[in-house]
């Protein structure tokens, strides 16, 4: 049988009777979609590999759960959400903020200009800095919920619609609106008390 040939459903009937290649086919038809997934939440491409071979074993034993009505790779995608999810809900009950929090005050109007700095890259710019603004923006965002990370990081920093995180995560839109809106209200908040020490721009 050429799997190569098949489609997506043909496969997963195939992998449902035991034919381990229709599932290694699927695997390597979506392992860059799910690492894409993954990447946005994964400290190091180590933590990626790792995320990514777990959604697909939760997919591989999740399997007979699937139904045709959405694309395979949309229920994938939602896998491998909740997978990233679940790590970053792990590191956050370990993680030690290492900025000592300042005074509050109203920084809300440079959000977006502040997000951009820290996640930006430059050629003139020393791997130790980009890795420290790397390090700052992760302690940052590691003060918000997973699900509001999750948002922030999709709309603010990739540029994603409301409508294709809603396909990624499977979220109604109104509520990641709703979820945008109060994440981008914490998200002043923590930024007013860091903003003096973390040498982020006014």
């Amino acid at each position: 049988m050429d799997v190569l040939s098949l489609k997506d459903d043909q496969l997963i009937q195939e992998a449902l009777g035991g034919n381990e290649s229709s599932f290694e086919e699927l695997v390597r038809r979506y392992k860059v979609g799910v690492m894409k997934v993954v990447y946005r939440y994964a400290r190091d491409a180590h933590e990626v590999d790792d995320m990514a071979q777990e959604v697909f074993l939760k997919a591989y034993f999740s399997l007979s759960q699937y139904r045709c009505k959405a694309p395979f790779q949309h229920w994938l995608s939602r896998i491998a959400t909740r997978v990233a999810l679940d790590h970053v809900r792990w590191r956050s009950r370990r993680k030690e903020n290492f900025f000592s929090e300042m005074a509050e005050e109203d920084q809300g109007e440079w959000l977006e200009g502040v997000l951009s700095f820290l996640s930006s890259e430059s050629n003139q710019e020393s791997e130790v800095n980009q890795r420290d603004r790397a390090r700052l923006l992760e302690s940052i965002l590691g003060e918000l919920s997973p699900r509001d990370q999750l948002v922030l990081k999709a709309m603010e920093l990739e540029g994603q619609t409301v409508r294709e995180i809603s396909e990624m995560t499977g979220w109604g839109e109104s509520a990641i609106k709703v979820r945008l809106f109060r994440a981008r209200k914490k998200m002043r908040k923590i930024l007013g008390k860091r903003c003096k020490q973390a040498e982020i721009p006014l």
